[in-house]
């Protein structure tokens, strides 16, 4: 069965281009009404809801807060197409709940890649779902009977065993679910940025939000929301706990002791890769030099070899001109000692097999004290 997108736009000429642009993907309604769109969805629900803001009667914003209001319809992504720039519409919509927020005027290529990108996930999800429905059960069974430090515990001692930044993530999601919580976490890492939320990949307006505010406070909330930023993590949380002070007093102050072990513990992980990275370079500069040190062995043996045999024939053929040039025995023994001396001081002067080697070896050892300090 094909998705369904419902389009609310009161532009005609919008609505067309998104209806033609993405008639392959899904099967689109359009309304030009929000009042339209709410009776339609006591027929049906959609999979997906492109929203326009600025629509007559019930604006873009209200309905998504209906939407988002409702059982049966607070789980479909919402993603806005509007004309405003400002961050202030983003995080508007952000707080509505919102998946995405497009400006207008909009590359089609790009809308049409994130609404693709969109319903393979939502394709992904359902199967995820249940999965998670399934590890969500055991893990409230786990944690029904732990408190709140024993969540803070279980989470700083599990951190110690984690191995990569991807699996930090998936610690820290289901820490804020044994308080109760869910959110969204960003790890900065040296060549990327990882932006997850409790059921994977975080939406792009999450993503956008989650770079906005990890330029701000260390720890501070808005409305329900708890913000903590360290170097490496921001951890966004969606539901403190504001009605009840003193827990959320608690909270604040387990989750802020706990995003810095984990954001020591994330600078440990990017160090000891580093460190890989370095000793698997070493090795390999180990093994180029041992190639070279025997290759220009065997080529400085090869070389003195053929200058010896350049030698000996030199000696017989001066033996054999020595006849015809008349020399006694004396001047021809002369002649060839000195010819013997300056091709042996010749050959010394180009062999230098040992001290090459040699300092090949003393770069050998250098490279290895570095591979040892590394793991060290």
């Amino acid at each position: 069965m094909n998705p369904t997108i419902f389009l609310i736009e009161d532009d005609p000429a919008s609505a067309r281009l998104l209806q033609m642009m993405l008639k392959n993907d899904a099967e689109i309604e359009v309304f030009e009404q929000a009042e339209d769109c709410l009776m339609r969805l006591e027929e049906g629900k959609p999979s997906v809801v492109l929203l326009d803001v600025g629509l007559p009667g019930i604006d873009g914003y209200a309905l998504c807060e209906q939407l988002k209001q409702r059982p049966d319809t607070a789980d479909i992504p919402v993603i806005f197409i509007s004309g405003h720039v400002e961050m202030e519409a983003r995080i508007r919509a952000y707080e509505l709940g919102a998946h995405d927020f497009i400006v207008k005027p909009f590359d089609v290529t790009e809308v049409r890649s994130k609404i693709s990108r969109l319903l393979d996930s939502l394709r992904e999800r359902a199967g995820f779902n249940t999965r998670l429905e399934e590890s969500d059960l055991l893990t409230t069974l786990i944690l029904s009977n732990l408190d709140e430090y024993a969540v803070v515990l279980k989470y700083l001692r599990d951190l110690n065993s984690c191995t990569s930044p991807q699996e930090m993530a998936q610690m820290t999601h289901t820490m804020l679910r044994g308080f109760g919580l869910s959110g969204a976490v960003q790890l900065r890492l040296p060549d990327s940025t990882l932006n997850t939320s409790a059921d994977g990949e975080a939406t792009p307006i999450v993503a956008s939000i989650l770079n906005h505010v990890r330029l701000m406070n260390r720890i501070f909330e808005f409305k329900k929301r708890g913000v903590y930023n360290f170097e490496r993590i921001t951890m966004i949380v969606d539901n403190m706990p504001v009605d009840d002070p003193e827990r959320c007093g608690r909270l604040r102050d387990h989750l802020a002791i706990a995003i810095e072990t984990a954001d020591a513990r994330l600078a440990g992980l990017l160090a000891a890769s580093a460190n890989s990275r370095a000793d698997h370079n070493v090795n390999e500069i180990l093994q180029l030099l041992g190639t070279a040190t025997e290759e220009f062995s065997l080529r400085q043996r090869t070389a003195q070899e053929a200058g010896r045999e350049v030698m000996r024939e030199l000696t017989e053929e001066m033996h054999g001109t020595f006849a015809h040039l008349g020399m006694n025995q004396l001047q021809e023994d002369s002649i060839l000692d000195l010819i013997e001396q300056k091709t042996q001081k010749l050959i010394l002067i180009y062999d230098a097999t040992a001290a090459t080697q040699a300092t090949l070896q003393k770069l050998q050892a250098q490279m290895n004290s570095m591979r040892q300090t590394l793991k060290g």
